[in-house]
């Protein structure tokens, strides 16, 4: 979506490029491969493109779309309602993860290098490279979501304007930092 927006915004009609969803992966494998022209991905991804000599990053997402939202922690209303003190627990580890990485990015790189079997190097490239900022407050990107709503709904993705409310739930997050 950031991708259609961004051409939308640059004036390519969206209808006219072979736009094909692709996991990390494959989308990796496929630009190594020869058989795309470019791929829109999240870091790592790009960086171990770049590093390995199959591309070049000419524009990172925040450029495409300043202080968008990207990542971001979603659990189903089910299980909110099922189960709310697990959401909680996920919702604690996550705070805590976030601000691991802020505080120690070193040792971040490290755990990271061996859970997506990458160097230590290649992380910390992609960390300094990314224009990602980490956040656990799901407050600090409300108005993102809702920008988020209105480019789905004028894609055509949803059949109805979504609002803040449908999107977002503060609740259990209010109430892990309220204990804090």
């Amino acid at each position: 979506m950031v991708l259609k927006k961004w051409l939308k915004d640059n004036g390519i009609d969206v209808s006219k490029v072979d736009i094909k969803p692709m996991a990390p992966g494959d989308a990796t494998t496929a630009l190594t491969a020869k058989q795309l022209d470019a791929v829109f991905l999240p870091e790592p991804s790009p960086s171990v493109l770049e590093i390995n000599g199959h591309g070049k990053i000419v524009n990172e997402s925040g450029e495409m779309w300043p202080g968008h939202a990207c990542c971001v922690l979603l659990v189903s209303g089910k299980l909110i309602k099922e189960n709310p003190e697990l959401v909680k627990e996920i919702i604690n580890v996550h705070i805590k993860a976030t601000e691991f990485i802020k505080t120690n990015p070193e040792e971040a790189a490290e755990i990271a290098s061996k859970k997506l079997g990458l160097s230590k190097d290649t992380i910390i490239y992609s960390m300094q490279n990314s224009d990602t900022t980490f956040i656990s407050n799901p407050n600090d990107i409300v108005v993102y979501m809702e920008a988020y709503a209105k480019e789905h709904y004028s894609l055509g993705y949803t059949k109805k304007l979504l609002t803040t409310n449908d999107l977002i739930n503060t609740k259990l997050y209010d109430e892990v930092i309220s204990k804090k």
